[in-house]
């Protein structure tokens, strides 16, 4: 069966906001416990440059930048700097068995968000989405997908936030 879009609702679609958060606004505050337990807080992460990063272990795009995020944060951690990861699966087992799978490990705070209360939060329009956060908790720079051509842009967003001296 052949589906038509109307001009309608490419009207809507286009009108509909890509970003319920964007460039320039302060990021939702998220709580949440981390894999290993600990109660994580991202309004206390303020003075480090934080990347959150959503994703999802059905999700193609997402296994592709996982690997990416682990050789990321690694080559970064003792920079003020933390990689958030938030995971909307729905069952924990598809997670782990994915995140067992890589190698190295990752190293970084891993939420499990089973019910998916963030992303509404941020509204997202795709998976996996990478917001930038600066040390003031200001959204500097969001990314939907993953494209391994865009792997010289994260490093160079995370220099530029590093550097900033009027965060």
């Amino acid at each position: 069966m052949k589906t038509n879009i109307t001009a309608g609702w490419i009207i809507l679609l286009l009108a509909l906001p890509l970003y319920a958060v964007e460039v320039g606004q302060p990021a939702p505050d998220i709580n949440g416990v981390t894999l290993e337990g600990d109660t994580l807080q991202l309004s206390h992460l303020q003075g480090k440059v934080v990347l959150i990063d959503f994703w999802a272990s059905w999700c193609t795009p997402c296994k592709q930048a996982m690997p990416f995020f682990v050789e990321f944060y690694n080559r970064h951690q003792s920079d003020d700097f933390v990689l958030l990861s938030i995971n909307i699966d729905k069952k924990e087992k598809n997670m782990k068995t994915f995140l067992d799978s890589l190698e190295p490990a990752p190293t970084f705070p891993i939420l499990w968000d089973q019910q998916a209360t963030l992303p509404p939060r941020y509204e997202l329009a795709a998976m996996p989405t990478t917001y930038f956060i600066d040390k003031k908790g200001i959204v500097q720079s969001i990314h939907t997908g993953f494209n391994p051509s865009e792997k010289a842009e994260y490093e160079s967003t995370l220099q530029r936030l590093l550097k900033d001296d009027n965060q």
